[in-house]
C-alpha cells in the first residue's frame, strides 16, 4: 500500500490530452459568443415589448378592480334616505338597500369563485 501512495500515475500523451481539453473549452466559449451575437428579428423584439407592456397593464388593472371592490364593500352610501327606483332590483329602494343588494351579489360571486377554485384544486389532472 505504501508503495502505491508514493507512486505518481503516468498518462501516455498527457500534453496532447491537455491540448485537446483546452481546445474543446475554447470551442465552447467561442460558440456561446456566436449565439449571443446572432441577430434577433425586429418583429420579435416588438412582440416581446408589446406583450410585456400588456402584462403590466393587466396586472395594474386587476389591482385597481380589486381595490374598487374592496372600497365598495367597506364603504356605506352617502345619502341613505333618498328613494331610487330600480325595477330590476326592487320597486322603491333606498341607496342603502341597493348598496346592500350589490354587496350581497359581490359576496356571492366571491364565494362562487372560492368554491370553483377549491374544486379545481381538488381535481387531479
Amino acid at each position: 500500500m505504501e508503495r502505491l501512495k508514493g507512486q505518481m500515475p503516468q498518462v501516455p500523451g498527457a500534453d496532447d490530452l491537455t491540448d485537446s481539453i483546452m481546445a474543446a473549452i475554447e470551442g465552447l466559449d467561442s460558440g456561446s459568443k456566436h449565439e449571443e451575437s446572432r441577430h434577433v428579428p425586429m418583429w420579435i423584439t416588438m412582440l416581446r415589448t408589446v406583450s410585456s407592456v400588456a402584462a403590466v397593464i393587466l396586472v395594474a388593472l386587476f389591482i385597481h378592480v380589486d381595490s374598487v371592490e374592496e372600497d365598495l364593500i367597506s364603504s356605506e352610501p352617502a345619502n341613505a334616505s333618498a328613494k331610487v327606483i330600480m325595477p330590476d332590483v326592487c320597486e322603491e329602494c333606498t341607496p342603502a338597500d341597493i348598496f346592500n343588494i350589490k354587496r350581497e351579489r359581490i359576496q356571492k360571486r366571491k364565494e362562487r369563485e372560492i368554491l370553483k377554485n377549491k374544486l379545481y384544486a381538488s381535481y387531479k389532472f
